[in-house]
């Protein structure tokens, strides 16, 4: 079982959601998820503090790895969460601990992901946030702005109802504190005795081999190639240069077809 910490009464539901949604994005159909301990912000930074905190989560039953998770606001996490981290893993040893500081706030995960939200509320029209979401000081506050006026965000209840609808390979992409949190969770997972799967796909997941075989029917890149040598048809190379995809000479359409042609079964 995977313990949390956190710093605010959203996070008590939300966070047993957001570590089961990337266990089931990497793969794994039910992560144990103990309730999470809260603790101030002021508790968790302190070597004290958090020691203490930590102390009564690893005396669950069942516990196999300790994740603290908490807003930076206007710390800096590279620079905060090193020291943090080391006093952790002290007070939680043999246990695994992680530790995620989420820049600037919880919501700015939200703000990573925000077109997706406001459509499945049927609100129009659902623009993207355009900045960097984990820049903005009040990330709640302009989340909140995206749904008009009648809406007023609880945190007990959207942020676990946020936290399921959230398009989360989105904000993997746009937010770096999340990058982070997932991969501390898939450190937890194998700690716990899971197999994460890799996640996000990237575009070079579609390629394991670099020859693909057309035999009559298209076959799975990845899949041993078994036929004899007299019964193989000619080989079909398909370069797929990162640099002259960077580089805008394979448009990302184009190099998704062909990807989907070496992977079609």
């Amino acid at each position: 079982m995977i313990q949390p910490i956190v710093e605010g009464h959203g996070e008590i539901p939300a966070v047993p959601v957001l570590v089961r949604k990337l266990g089931e994005l990497m793969g794994i159909p039910h992560v144990p998820v103990g309730t999470p301990f809260r603790s101030k912000r002021s508790q968790l930074v302190q070597k004290d503090g958090l020691q203490r905190v930590i102390g009564r989560a690893r005396e669950e039953p069942g516990c196999r790895g300790i994740l603290i998770l908490f807003d930076a606001d206007d710390d800096c996490p590279k620079e905060e969460a090193p020291q943090l981290l080391i006093w952790g893993q002290e007070a939680a040893a043999p246990l695994p601990c992680s530790l995620v500081m989420a820049n600037r706030e919880y919501e700015a995960w939200f703000l990573g992901s925000v077109e997706v939200l406001l459509q499945k509320r049927g609100i129009a029209p659902a623009q993207p946030y355009e900045k960097d979401p984990e820049a903005k000081r009040d990330a709640r506050g302009e989340f909140e702005s995206r749904f008009g006026r009648d809406f007023h965000y609880v945190e007990k209840q959207d942020q676990p109802a946020f936290t399921a609808l959230a398009d989360w390979a989105l904000v993997h992409k746009r937010c770096r504190s999340f990058r982070k949190m997932a991969n501390e969770a898939r450190s937890l997972f194998v700690a716990c005795g899971l197999s994460p799967a890799p996640w996000p796909l990237s575009i070079k997941s579609f390629f394991p081999v670099r020859n693909c075989v057309k035999a009559g029917r298209s076959i799975r890149a990845s899949s041993p190639f078994t036929l004899k040598r007299s019964q193989r048809a000619p080989l079909r190379r398909i370069t797929c240069n990162r640099k002259s995809f960077s580089r805008g000479t394979i448009s990302p359409r184009r190099w998704l077809s062909i990807a989907g042609w070496c992977c079609a079964g």
